[in-house]
């Protein structure tokens, strides 16, 4: 069965005339986004953000949206212009943050095209065709949620296969299928197809996703942006290896050791996250001080009755300054290489 013939079992409703794939045949909107760590793109102004401030417009694994008044209040603003997201997931560290300026990086080519959805097109279009596919799908139920998951699925082998160009549909598809999901969690295994669970029926795409997307969609387009899906070490050895770079921030979320997430599973895709990858990043980080290269990674030391001693030992050097979340049956931390 084709993708298309897929599809069809899902007719659109009568109020919707055209498919997905006419509505996004031309982004909506005039930004492009860049996919060069040097290239600059037209700023587009919008000022109807309004209220919905730290909006996240859905949920990812390691998602930073309840501690960003946190991680702002020690975001070097007055000595650098422009924010690295290394380890980008959606997007919202670096694009609530008071850079003008941000370079997101994601390895996950998936979640980089959500993405770049929200950068590309009218939040206000990518919210209501989430409700199209809802629709269409009826995820709410098993045997919908079930569908949804192999069309997408499908789509993302018939992409490997011959190079269909409609990303925006499938981001469409895969952002649908978190608000439906265990936890509202996208996973995927390690053919890269989605993998996430049915969530029982106890999650919904709500009001309040709707107007989330449309709130983040429209900051996104306040900013210049670079999108890029490498590598984080490709990533910083480009930045020690050019010149100006100081006037970058690096912010590093890497994927933390000590907790069970889909990014730590070696059954996915694009996880796997190991203590070598942790030595690795801090090695990386110790030559940007050199450089005077401002930094701030984040990272758990205790969680889920676990130690992370290597991280420990990093955070309580001389060279850094941590600051540690209070809470005690988790202990997150901010490993940063300036003074404020």
């Amino acid at each position: 069965m084709t993708k298309d013939e897929f599809w069809k079992q899902y007719p659109a409703d009568k109020k919707e005339k055209k498919p997905l794939t006419e509505l996004f045949k031309e982004p909506t909107s005039s930004k492009k986004t860049s996919h060069s760590l040097d290239a600059s793109v037209t700023e587009t102004k919008r000022d109807d953000v309004g209220s919905l401030k730290y909006r996240v417009p859905y949920s990812y694994e390691g998602n930073k949206g309840t501690l960003l008044e946190l991680l702002y209040s020690k975001f070097p603003y007055n000595d650098t212009d422009t924010i690295v997201d290394l380890f980008g997931g959606t997007g919202c560290v670096g694009i609530w943050s008071e850079y003008k300026k941000v370079i997101y990086n994601e390895i996950n080519p998936r979640i980089k095209d959500i993405f770049v959805l929200m950068n590309d097109i009218d939040g206000k279009t990518i919210a209501g065709n989430v409700k199209s596919v809802c629709d269409k799908f009826k995820p709410e139920t098993k045997t919908g949620y079930m569908n949804l998951i192999a069309w997408c699925n499908k789509f993302i082998s018939d992409s490997v296969k011959n190079g269909y160009g409609m990303k925006y549909d499938l981001s469409i598809a895969i952002l649908t299928t978190c608000f439906y999901s265990w936890n509202n969690i996208i996973r995927f295994n390690r053919s890269g197809e989605v993998s996430s669970s049915w969530g029982h029926g106890k999650t919904k795409y709500t009001d309040e996703n709707y107007n989330n997307i449309i709130a983040f969609s429209d900051k996104c387009k306040t900013k210049t942006v670079t999108v890029l899906c490498e590598n984080y070490e490709t990533i910083l050895r480009q930045l020690l290896e050019g010149k100006q770079n100081n006037k970058k921030f690096i912010y590093a979320d890497p994927p933390y050791l000590i907790c069970e997430a889909s990014y730590n599973d070696k059954s996915s895709k694009w996880g796997g996250w190991q203590e070598n990858d942790d030595r690795q990043l801090v090695e990386l980080l110790k030559q940007l001080d050199k450089h005077e290269i401002r930094y701030m990674m984040s990272n758990a030391i205790f969680a889920n009755g676990k130690n992370n001693p290597f991280m420990y030992a990093f955070a309580d050097s001389k060279d850094t300054v941590c600051d540690i979340t209070d809470d005690k049956n988790r202990k997150e931390c901010m490993i940063r290489n300036y003074e404020l």
